[in-house]
């Protein structure tokens, strides 16, 4: 189990801005404020935060067994100085509801002995209200205050995160923290393919957590046998409806051994078709690295009387908690049928049900195919990106293989590229 206190500890041992943060906010370290303590006084005297002078000051405060238990357990640490700031806010909120736990119990209890008068309870419930900890307002700075920082930390580049797909990488060079991304297209043309093969590279790659993979279209059991599909490049539909000959069963049976071994922390919902309940179990995950939903369109709720408000509301709610969480929201989207009528490629007014959609991206990504593509297995296919606004636009081939749920390029070009 992750030890939040110990994490933070060790990211001040890496980092000035961390430290200063972390000691503002000493009154959280109910566990290891012995340690802080240590770095205190280090800081004080001049010197490094190094492993021999930390076990050194320890040894002066704890027996000598304790403080190289303690010592071990800091060094296993990563101590990463990239989210800091979000474990400060986890730590918090976790003070918060054992303060509001022990309140709890405080009040059940003076009501059964009948120990505080009503005017005593209010008091002690406003005291601990006003005392449980903000930390937003110990984070604010100002522009110079901000500026103060390493530019390692300003253009820190693990805030990105690299889809896996060469071609969109290699344009917008992954998607950030904080953003919406809407990936739109028309039916069957790799919409859930792409978000699952981005999915997958996620929980491969980087730093670790949860990603939480709302499909309100797909079950659970078909996008699993895609992921096989891909994996031992056998058809869906035959490892669905047990049509394989006996290598490709053999190819199945160590992709599904593969799986059951890869610690992939993907989270596939298929029973929340609502917003409110996709947001509740958004809350449960404490560590979550990306958000997918699959598609905008489906979900339910939302304010408004048309449709079209609705949505608006729904893309408005997931911009928020793409910025609240600091972690990347895909959201697939359908188009309008504008496109195949008049043969023509995607634009952002295409974006089906709201103009918001489009205000509340980020980054728009479009796949296309040609009329005469559509139909194909192995389909030569673009992607469009039609919006993003911290880098280029533009359109960049690819191909998408149907059988095995794969964007892979096959095709090198690279076209009508324009830099914002």
């Amino acid at each position: 189990m992750i030890d939040l206190e110990l994490e933070l500890i060790k990211s001040a041992t890496f980092s000035r801005d961390a430290y200063i943060e972390i000691i503002n906010n000493a009154a959280l370290f109910t566990r290891h404020g012995d340690l802080l303590d240590v770095l205190q006084r280090l800081d004080d005297e001049g010197f490094a935060f190094d492993v021999p002078s930390i076990h050194a000051r320890l040894l002066a405060t704890m027996p000598d067994v304790d403080a190289t238990a303690l010592i071990m357990d800091l060094v296993k640490c990563s101590g990463s100085t990239v989210n800091y700031r979000d474990h400060l806010k986890q730590l918090a909120r976790a003070r918060n509801g054992e303060r509001i736990r022990d309140l709890t119990i405080d009040i059940m209890r003076a009501a059964k002995d009948k120990t505080m008068t009503t005017d005593e309870a209010a008091e002690h419930i406003l005291a601990v209200v006003e005392g449980l900890h903000n930390y937003n307002t110990i984070t604010d700075e100002t522009v110079s205050q901000f500026a103060g920082r390493e530019l390692d930390d300003i253009y820190n580049t693990a805030i990105m995160h690299k889809t896996g797909v060469t071609e969109i990488d290699e344009k917008i060079y992954g998607i950030a923290n904080g953003q919406v991304v809407i990936i739109a297209a028309r039916p069957s043309q790799g919409k859930t393919a792409l978000a699952m093969q981005v999915a997958e590279h996620l929980a491969k790659t980087g730093r670790e957590g949860d990603i939480l993979f709302f499909s309100l279209e797909t079950k659970k059991r078909n996008l699993y046998a895609r992921l096989l599909a891909r994996h031992a490049r056998v058809e869906s539909w035959k490892i669905q409806h047990k049509k394989m000959d006996e290598v490709e069963m053999m190819a199945v049976v160590a992709s599904h051994e593969h799986y059951k071994n890869a610690g992939l922390n993907i989270y596939i919902f298929d029973d929340i078709t609502d917003l409110s309940g996709i947001k509740k179990k958004i809350k449960k995950y404490k560590n979550i690295r990306a958000i997918i939903v699959d598609y905008l369109q489906l979900v339910n709720g939302g304010m408004g009387h048309t449709r079209e408000q609705q949505v608006a509301s729904i893309s408005r709610e997931f911009k928020n908690i793409a910025q609240r969480l600091d972690v990347p929201v895909l959201l697939l989207s359908q188009m309008s049928r504008a496109i195949e009528m008049s043969n023509r490629e995607p634009q952002l007014s295409d974006l089906r049900e709201s103009g918001a959609i489009e205000q509340d991206a980020d980054v728009v990504i479009f796949i296309h195919a040609a009329e005469d593509q559509k139909h194909n297995k192995i389909a030569e296919s673009s992607f469009i990106i039609a919006k993003n606004k911290d880098g280029a636009t533009g359109k960049v081939l690819t191909t998408f293989n149907k059988p095995f749920f794969t964007f892979a390029r096959e095709i090198k070009s690279d076209m009508d590229w324009i830099n914002n």
